[in-house]
């Protein structure tokens, strides 16, 4: 969300229009660490979003229980403890990288939902993605993934890096979770 000491100012503005229904969490990211955390945190808290770091939250939803967990591992550690989370609610992750798949298998975790490689910024027809910053390549470079037991989605999100895309659209997605 920052890429400058400038951002923060408008994290508030621009995240406390936002209307939530339950609740809004975040997670910070690898441009994120570079900057002031402690105040990126804080103006993301007064705009009504809910700072996970590296934690976990449960909650109800139309009095079913879910449990939230941020996972900004590699750039803001450690791992998030998990020993004491419910095993049985349905597991939500926020993992700003896909590189936190692995992890997300071993703990259970039934959706993941990640971002950081953009979809690769520039894609050509047939080759798909050209550069993707992740240990598995292009692999998860956006979509939907199944890795049992998680299923994973990638999105190409607003930003990126460098100010080009190609054939490489900007996303926001919307999921809508149903109960089996």
């Amino acid at each position: 969300m920052v890429d400058s000491h400038q951002h923060p100012e408008w994290l508030k503005p621009v995240f406390g229009r936002m209307r939530r229904r339950i609740a809004a969490f975040a997670i910070l990211g690898n441009h994120d660490h570079w900057y002031d955390t402690a105040l990126i945190r804080d103006e993301l808290s007064a705009a009504g979003i809910q700072m996970l770091s590296n934690r976990w939250v449960e909650l109800q939803v139309r009095g079913r229980p879910l449990v939230v967990i941020g996972c900004e591992y590699p750039w803001l550690r450690p791992m998030p403890d998990l020993s004491a989370c419910p095993s049985e609610p349905f597991r939500l992750g926020l993992s700003h990288t896909p590189d936190n798949i692995a992890w997300a298998r071993r703990q259970r975790i039934d959706l993941l939902l990640a971002g950081h490689v953009h979809g690769g910024q520039v894609r050509f027809p047939v080759l798909g993605s050209v550069f993707v910053p992740s240990q598995y390549g292009r692999r998860f470079d956006c979509g939907t993934f199944w890795e049992p037991p998680t299923l994973m989605h990638v999105s190409r999100g607003l930003g990126g890096e460098h100010p080009l895309r190609f054939r490489c659209r900007p996303e926001v997605t919307r999921l809508i979770l149903r109960r089996g």
